[in-house]
């Protein structure tokens, strides 16, 4: 159960968080994204971050671009600085913890492996409701 930190665990509801509450409102979210909801995009995994809390892969999201060669509103940039898939969480630990991996290699308490190359994954865009 991803649920139980009662032990190691492997996130199997996986997703990239693009805003959260605490970044943004409800109604700021809704107008930002609602025009996502349900389409399928294709993003890049570019690394995997862990450390013995957690582990994470690093996604590159692409920046679309209108016919002038301009960057499109089309696709905003998430609000989430390290836009990732939380995969594995230590006994005592939560997945929103997995955020601060990049801050934890630039102390050297993680580790980041870069993918000799990039692999695409695709997903379809919703808002998570609990």
């Amino acid at each position: 159960d991803e649920n139980d930190k009662s032990q190691n665990r492997f996130i199997t509801s996986l997703h990239c968080t693009f805003a959260h509450a605490s970044q943004a409102t409800q109604e700021s979210m809704t107008t930002t994204f609602q025009h996502l909801v349900g389409t399928k995009h294709e993003v890049k995994a570019v690394s995997m971050l862990y450390s013995d809390e957690s582990a994470a892969i690093e996604l590159e999201i692409p920046k679309k671009k209108n016919d002038n060669n301009s960057h499109s509103s089309s696709f905003p940039a998430p609000l989430n600085t390290f836009p990732h898939v939380t995969i594995w969480c230590a006994k005592d630990h939560e997945a929103y913890e997995s955020n601060e991996l990049p801050e934890k290699v630039k102390r050297k308490s993680a580790k980041r492996v870069v993918f000799e190359h990039p692999v695409v994954v695709s997903g379809v865009f919703n808002f998570w409701y609990n």
